[in-house]
């Protein structure tokens, strides 16, 4: 026999109402199971859910903090800042200043050089002259001792 003929032969020796009984006790179990399932795999969801908030909550509470610590480390006091500020732009060169100065400074280098060329032939020409009034000195002062000697 199979099973559906074994269930029609149990079926037929239970009264009806007792076969109902059954089919609704049946019923309930699975409602039950299925509500069981659903309130874990809520509990599941909830749990998952207040894990990611809590970490979202956590990484903006880290943000917040380091954005605190950031604003007492890098604040500047007004006065101080304004300070600053003066002092920047009593002491600022635009680039077309500097550039500016870049292109004079250049040139007084060149003419530094040049200067400087000039002032070794001097020089060299003072150090021979120099030599020349020496040699003159040496020779007058022979030419005086011959001169007192006759």
């Amino acid at each position: 026999m199979s099973s559906s003929e074994l269930e029609d032969t149990d079926d037929q020796a239970l009264p009806s109402y007792e076969i109902i009984q059954e089919q609704m006790r049946d019923l309930f179990t699975i409602q039950e199971t299925a509500i069981g399932n659903l309130a874990r795999a809520n509990v599941e969801t909830l749990n998952a859910s207040r894990e990611v908030f809590n970490s979202t909550l956590q990484s903006k509470e880290d943000k917040i903090e380091m954005l605190q610590r950031s604003i007492i480390e890098d604040f500047i006091p007004r006065g101080k800042y304004e300070e600053l500020l003066q002092r920047l732009k009593n002491e600022f060169v635009s680039e077309k200043e500097y550039e500016d100065l870049e292109v004079q400074f250049q040139g007084e280098k060149e003419k530094h050089a040049e200067i400087q060329v000039v002032l070794q032939k001097i020089v060299y020409q003072l150090e021979n002259a120099q030599e020349k009034i020496k040699l003159m000195e040496e020779e007058a002062t022979c030419n005086k001792d011959a001169y007192d000697a006759e």
